[in-house]
């Protein structure tokens, strides 16, 4: 089997879906949300799930409406990718 070491570092996105919440069923404090999840489809790699955690426990470090904003941006910026790659193969 011959690898193409050109794919092994081609990262390219040809798909991402919007961001989701992510629950965790907790016994003791019920239903908890974990965060954001972005799927998101490489065009040499598959698909893959990047995670936007949210942390409201002791330190409080990304809230919910944080861990949203920057699970958007991360979807806004994909897609913006995925135009601008379009436009460039069109053009050629």
């Amino acid at each position: 089997m011959k690898i193409k070491w050109t794919k092994i570092f081609d990262w390219t996105i040809v798909d991402v879906q919007e961001p989701r919440p992510v629950y965790h069923q907790y016994n003791d404090m019920g239903q908890i949300l974990t965060g954001y999840a972005v799927d998101v489809t490489y065009l040499h790699h598959g698909m893959e799930s990047l995670m936007f955690g949210v942390d409201t426990g002791k330190f409080n470090l990304a809230s919910p409406e944080y861990a949203l904003r920057r699970a958007r941006g991360y979807y806004d910026h994909a897609r913006e990718q995925i135009a601008a790659r379009k436009q460039r193969t069109h053009t050629k």
